[in-house]
């Protein structure tokens, strides 16, 4: 029994072996995948609403005690200035940081504390203000709580209301204190800050007979029972007061270069720890880390907590920095004064690494950054032009506002900034001693030639030099000889194909149109969410604005179906609107008042009759109506009943006087009419009249002697704008434009022409622009040309496919102008950057219904390009460099290309750096293919170009269908070592049973 149990055992182990060999060779190889999703994090830009605005102050210099110069709410997109401010008689504000809280923006200079109004520039209050303020940064007024203020001098600290800017409180330095002097060694920049959150002003200060160096805290926690020190610190060393933030106050030193922590509760050192190069100025404290770049060469990132270096940068010799960052979106914001390789840059707050870099010119960089709404505002040249630094010329001074993600230039204008702010939605910064407010302005361009209290001038609006190529332009089916108009984001203008026009003016598409039946040279007005306008079929039409539906029309004048003005461009009258009255002249000779609310006529005069008719505009100023006619006479009517008051004929009677005028009050001229017309008979001379508006006499001309052609009409309304010395006057003067200056009541004096090649109908208009003043004309050669206001130096233009007839219009950093070609043009200077996108994939092979994982970055192209930011580099000092920072929240797609040429199309955001991740489980076997790509975005700030990746292959195999294990094959081989192992078994078994027992 025994022994077949071992028998049965061995047979076993034999056959488990041979089983397990059989196992073996029927083993198929299985792909294994794993997946990593990359985590998606919010824009905080588009994230969410923005909500009420009032809450967005900067109530301390740095915004927050930490100097994160971070603002969470919104920010300007364009360079508009809503207003400006300077001390009563003109006298400068100081260069030091305003301040912005409870609804009010806080400036100081000649002694005294002002309050403004954030949206006007309008004075609240001004109060006298105690003492000196000392450096940069201490003068700045400070928000303690609700109900009080403070502000620190080099002797004193003082407290006032914020209501009203009540003195409340002020605490002189003593010597019983201990301290001489709120001096912190040989220098001091901020040295001061406060400490929201624990009501702590922190300062430095010397005791100038023990030369000992001490860190101040004073508790401003009750200010009505006084201020007292809250604690003192001795320092080794000469410090200034740098920030605070995760209970510490934060103390830099300048020649041994240390930092210093203090818990700001019990005033002890917490720690210290040493800085290669200067520790002064300023740190950052942000997600519980503090750092340093000003004053070194280097960026230095500590643990707040331990004062442990997290990481250093070495940015190498000579690329110094002063006073400080900001910090937002993960990244540290700062700037470099490396002569001929300055730069503005963002680094990644985590590691150190730089993000992105733009060129700079700074003589010592003097300046700080702030951050809001994904853009971040600096100072990027400290010099004026006709300056250099170590050899290296100035490009002039500049601010520039770049896009936060991607460092891509969305505007800059000629101004240095030191300390600018944001708050309330706008920007504000001093320069020159003058207060800025930057912020959007969205002024209605609403009739010919814009509001008529501008006069043809963008007032503080930016628009842009570069007209080379236009934003967009939408065809209409016929000629537009009259003006767009542009009114809550709808561009409005009619067209010989007899339509009114209503156009999306930011992507050029059309909202409504409204058929007349007859050609329109008029320019509609836009007033009150109505369009009012004329067409040659007599009527005056009312339309609702959003909806293109014809509130009213009014028969006034009859059809027109010749020529007004012989083979000339047909222009029509334009209305005016104002106070619920509508005004214009008729091609049968009148001027008609109608009621807007309902088209009733209230009144009509006959200055002229159909032979003539009335092309000119009318002008109306204090109750009266002033309008050309085609007979040559200006009249003046009494706005109310259309009662003559004055009547002067500038010309012959022969249907040539189509000039508009315009009523000004000029501050060395006083009130006169201005306006463009012949001396008299057809081949006669120009004139430029100045009148009298009370009787119509006549003050003085000037004579156009810029002719060119002496046959061409004048149908030109002026632009005028006060430049702070004289009021200048932008005309056309047939084949020139020019700007007049207007002297006195008596005399006005040519400033510059410029020759356009052509005859010119266009009126010029001006924006008011603090990147540069700029005229903007049409001509008969097809041409749109941007003039710099100043010299009179053509800076850019564009050709379209016919004449422009009509005036440009300027609304929200763009220009439109319609042209004989049908065309209504927009142009723009919103910058377009150029994008890249790359993207992986670990699967080459892949099985149906298995799920792989796609991943990328969808890249800005960003250059460093020294030369373009300032051309007058030499070759050899210039450099160029690419960074490729991600485009955060960006929609892309992954293309996939089925084995039978059908696509699916996965769409995905990216994050915060630009990187993105798809997962797909493709369901068919064959051979696939994948694109990552990027359509693009319009941005309102600019512009992102087109992005692909190359096709990818990828071969989708079949699932492995399930069989019972087929027979085992038997090769002669194998046959014959199984007869051998069962003879040897049998062989034994044999032996075994045969053996004799014992």
């Amino acid at each position: 029994m025994e022994q077949e149990k071992k028998l049965s055992t061995m047979l076993s182990i034999i056959m488990a072996i041979l089983l397990l060999g059989s196992t073996f060779s029927n083993t198929s190889t299985v792909v294994n995948a794993s997946t990593s999703l990359i985590s998606q994090h919010i824009n905080p830009i588009t994230g969410q609403p923005y909500g009420d605005i009032m809450q967005y102050d900067w109530p301390l210099i740095g915004h927050d005690s930490g100097n994160t110069r971070f603002n969470p709410g919104p920010a300007p997109n364009r360079p508009d200035v809503l207003w400006t401010f300077r001390r009563p008689g003109g006298g400068a504000v100081s260069g030091g940081p305003p301040t912005a809280f409870d609804g009010k923006i806080f400036t100081y200079g000649g002694g005294r504390l002002y309050a403004l109004n954030p949206f006007t520039g309008a004075i609240i209050y001004d109060v006298p203000l105690n003492g000196t303020p000392i450096g940069f940064g201490p003068g700045a007024i400070f928000k303690i709580d609700g109900t009080y203020m403070g502000h620190i001098s080099s002797d004193r600290i003082s407290v006032y209301k914020i209501s009203d800017g009540s003195w409340v409180t002020t605490r002189m330095v003593t010597t019983a204190d201990g301290i001489s002097t709120l001096i912190a060694g040989e220098v001091l920049y901020w040295g001061a800050f406060f400490y929201q959150e624990y009501k702590l002003a922190l300062t430095a200060a010397r005791n100038l007979t023990t030369n000992t160096h001490t860190a101040v805290a004073w508790d401003l926690s009750n200010p009505t029972a006084g201020i007292t020190i809250a604690w003192t610190c001795p320092l080794p060393t000469g410090v200034e007061a740098l920030g605070a933030g995760g209970g510490l106050a934060f103390y830099g030193g300048y020649a041994e270069g240390e930092l210093f922590a203090i818990n700001v509760t019990t005033g002890k050192l917490a720690w210290r720890n040493w800085k290669v190069g200067d520790c002064g100025y300023s740190i950052i404290y942000y997600n519980d880390k503090v750092y340093h770049t000003a004053g070194s060469t280097r960026v230095t990132c500590y643990d707040a907590k331990t004062g442990e270096m997290l990481w250093d940068v070495d940015l190498g010799p000579r690329a110094y920095h002063a006073f400080g960052g900001a910090a937002a979106y993960g990244m540290i914001f700062d700037k470099s004064m490396a002569p001929g390789r300055a730069f503005v840059a963002a680094y990644d707050a985590e590691t150190g690494e730089m993000i992105w870099k733009q060129p700079a010119h700074y003589s010592i960089t003097y300046a700080v950054p702030v951050v809001a709404d994904g853009k971040v505002y600096v100072q990027t040249c400290d010099q004026a032009s006709t300056a250099s630094v170590a050899g290296i010329p100035s490009p002039g001074y500049s601010t520039t506002c770049f896009d936060a993600f991607t460092g891509q230039v969305i505007w800059k204008v000629p101004i240095n900034f030191a300390y600018p702010m944001v708050a309330y939605g706008n920007f504000y910064g001093i320069s020159g001693g003058t207060l800025y407010c930057i912020g959007e302005r969205s002024d209605p361009w609403n009739m010919f030639g814009g509001p008529p209290s501008n006069y043809g001038v963008a007032v503080g609006t930016h628009a842009p030099s570069d007209i080379s190529t236009p934003a967009w332009f939408y065809q209409a089916s016929g000629p537009i000889v009259g003006s767009p108009v542009v009114a809550d984001g709808k561009v409005f203008f009619g067209s010989y194909d007899g339509s009114i026009y209503c156009i999306d003016a930011y992507s050029g598409s059309l909202i409504w149109k409204f058929p007349t039946g007859y050609r329109i040279g008029s320019t509609p007005a836009v007033v009150d969410g109505k369009v009012y306008t004329g067409a040659d079929d007599g009527n005056i039409y009312c339309i609702d604005a959003n909806t293109g539906q014809q509130v009213w029309k009014k028969f006034a004048g009859g059809v027109t179906e010749g020529p007004l003005l012989r083979t000339l461009p047909q222009w029509r009258s334009s209305p005016f609107v104002t106070g619920g009255r509508l005004y214009v002249g008729a091609m049968d000779g009148k001027v008609y008042c109608l009621n807007t609310a309902n088209g009733d006529i209230v009144w009509s005069y006959t200055a002229t009759n159909r032979t003539y008719g009335i092309a000119s505009s009318p002008f109306v100023y204090k109750g009266v109506v002033y309008i050309g006619t085609g007979n040559g006479s200006l009249y003046a009517l009494n706005a109310a009943n259309g009662a003559l008051v004055w009547r002067r004929q500038l010309t012959a009677t022969d249907r040539r006087l189509v000039g508009s005028p315009i009523v000004i009050n000029d501050p060395r001229g006083g009130e006169m009419l201005v306006i463009g017309s012949d001396t008299g008979g057809f081949m006669g001379g120009r004139r430029m009249y100045f009148i009298n508006i009370t009787d119509g006499a006549n003050l003085f001309y000037v004579d156009l002697t810029l002719v060119g052609m002496a046959s061409a009409i004048m149908a030109w309304r002026p632009a005028y704008r006060y430049n702070g010395t004289y009021g200048i006057l932008y005309i056309s003067e047939n084949m020139y434009v020019s700007a007049w200056a207007i002297i006195n009541s008596t005399y006005a004096e040519r400033q510059w022409s410029q020759w356009v090649g052509h005859v010119i109908y266009s009126s010029a208009v001006y924006a008011d622009d603090i990147t540069g003043g700029k005229v903007y004309v049409g001509n008969n050669a097809n041409s749109l040309i941007c003039f710099d206001a100043t010299s009179g130096k053509p800076i850019s233009s564009y050709s379209s496919g016919a004449p422009i007839y009509g005036t440009a219009a300027i609304y929200e950093g763009k220009v439109y102008i319609g042209s004989y070609d049908g065309r209504l043009y927009c142009f723009s200077d919103k910058p377009v950057a150029e994008t890249d996108i790359v993207a992986w994939c670990d699967w080459k092979q892949s099985n149906v219904g298995e799920t792989i994982v796609i991943q990328g970055k969808l890249r800005a192209v960003t250059v460093y390009d020294t030369a373009k930011f300032n051309p007058k580099l030499l070759p050899e000092q210039s450099i160029v460099e690419v960074w490729y920072p991600g485009i955060p929240n960006a929609t892309v797609k992954v293309t996939f290309v089925k084995p039978d040429g059908s696509q699916e199309d996965v769409t995905t955001k990216t994050d915060s750096r630009g990187l993105f991740t798809v997962s797909y489980t493709p369901t068919v076997a064959g051979n696939w293919t994948w694109t990552a790509w990027y359509e693009g975005e319009d941005k309102i700030t600019h512009a992102y170009s087109y992005a692909y990746t190359a096709d990818t292959p990828l071969e989708v195999l079949a699932p492995s269908e399930e069989h019972p294990p087929p027979p085992l094959a038997f090769s002669t081989e194998l046959a014959a070592a199984i007869i051998i192992i069962v003879i040897i078994i049998i062989v034994i078994a044999v032996y075994i049973l045969k053996k004799p027992k014992k």
